[in-house]
């Protein structure tokens, strides 16, 4: 079945459309006698819980609320908090800057404020970073991306006269913003902004976007930036491989793929393979492998309901939209993510790493082809929220503890 990328012309059989058009409350009645149905992953394992060999070890406490962290070229820490400012440590967990990046145009609200953080892919002579933050008002308000350079902010070339000098000590401030994207379709909820950044080979930009929680039918909208991953030039521009580059707009150009609810995890593997996973409503927390111009079903096909219960759609499966490569149902509340490429950890080598927030634990996966297998758990019920997952050079994994007294934990083995 064909869809010309709006919401409003999918063809389902009537009597199918009204039920799936339905507002949620209407379909409580409905669901009654499928409140007790148990789904099944579409790729799952038994989980195997995993915690004799490693340990989290703090080494940031008290934290104010954060959102991401990121180990960057430079080997410092950095880390957003969500009121706008940006801090720096080493990996020891020394502060060495906090900077006030002066977002007079951010929204700090419910889930939104500064999110993600990424780093250009030559740094060392192009040392931007680059942030995303919600921006507006209440009734107003979007996903951001800007980058910026931040004062004294030298290539690595040039600290090697010095190397005993963290680049980082020498910041005090932001020298250079530049918007790179800003959110066309505004919503009045300050829920489900996506926000995570990640750098292909060519330097393009990827950027997920959430569906505003309100606005679910935008991730069908091809005109529509919301539910989507849009890939731009490090510029900004809508790249110019993208699938939709004959579209009117500017926001339909730049869509890579769409049909996403809340995509939170974002990564480009060595081969340039894209994974993303994305938050489902009560049930169908996936993981998705993203492909150019493909649709990936929110909110047509999902495995979750409603948080009250009922029917978000009939359908787990509809032609022309993509299955999950892996799907959690219950949810975990997935968010930050990572391919674990190192050899330090041995139990994590070649394996996905993600953060559960409702579950307060770590999730590993393997990633072969197309198919995403053998869960195991890592530091279950650790009694953290825990948001967000980085890892350093010679292979050290840092995780972050979510809430308004975060904290950074540092992966050892015992």
């Amino acid at each position: 079945m064909k869809f010309d990328g709006t919401y409003k012309s999918m063809r389902l059989p009537q009597r199918k459309l009204a039920l799936f058009l339905r507002p949620p409350w209407i379909n409580i009645a409905l669901t009654l006698a499928t409140l007790l149905t148990c789904y099944v992953a579409n790729a799952s394992s038994t989980k195997n819980v995993v915690d004799d060999t490693l340990s989290l070890s703090p080494i940031i406490i008290d934290l104010s609320a954060s959102w991401a962290i990121n180990v960057g070229p430079d080997n410092l820490l950095y880390v957003t908090h969500r009121s706008g400012l940006l801090s720096t440590y080493s990996l020891s967990g020394e502060l060495l800057t906090k900077i006030d990046l002066q977002l007079n145009d951010l929204y700090y609200a419910g889930q939104g404020g500064l999110s993600a953080i990424a780093f250009h892919p030559n740094f060392d002579r192009q040392p931007w970073i680059y942030l995303s933050y919600s921006y507006g008002s209440k009734t107003a308000n979007g996903l951001k991306v800007i980058r910026v350079l931040l004062k004294n902010a030298k290539p690595e070339s040039e600290q090697l006269a010095n190397p005993s000098t963290p680049r980082a000590l020498n910041i005090d401030g932001v020298a250079v913003s530049e918007t790179i994207f800003e959110q066309a379709d505004l919503r009045s909820t300050a829920a489900h902004y996506g926000a995570r950044l990640a750098f292909m080979a060519d330097n393009s930009l990827l950027i997920s976007t959430g569906d505003g929680f309100d606005y679910r039918e935008h991730a069908q909208k091809r005109t529509s930036d919301m539910g989507k991953i849009l890939r731009l030039t490090d510029t900004g521009e809508a790249h110019a491989g993208n699938p939709f580059m004959s579209g009117d707009t500017f926001s339909q150009r730049a869509v890579y793929s769409f049909g996403h609810r809340n995509p939170q995890g974002l990564i480009v593997l060595s081969d340039q393979q894209i994974v993303a996973h994305e938050h489902g409503p009560a049930g169908g927390d996936e993981i998705n492998l993203i492909n150019s111009g493909v649709n990936y079903g929110w909110p047509v096909i999902t495995q979750g309901k409603d948080y009250i219960g009922s029917l978000i759609s009939p359908f787990t499966e509809y032609d022309n939209m993509e299955q999950p490569a892996f799907n959690w149902t219950p949810s975990i509340a997935p968010s930050g993510m990572i391919f674990y490429n190192s050899e330090v950890i041995p139990d994590f080598s070649n394996r996905l790493l993600l953060t559960s927030l409702k579950y307060q634990q770590l999730h590993s996966l393997v990633l072969n082809n197309e198919s995403v297998t053998d869960e195991r758990i890592f530091f279950a019920n650790s009694g953290y929220r825990m948001r967000d997952i980085t890892m350093s050079k010679d292979g050290r994994v840092f995780i972050l503890a979510d809430g308004d007294m975060a904290s950074v934990f540092e992966v050892v083995m015992q």
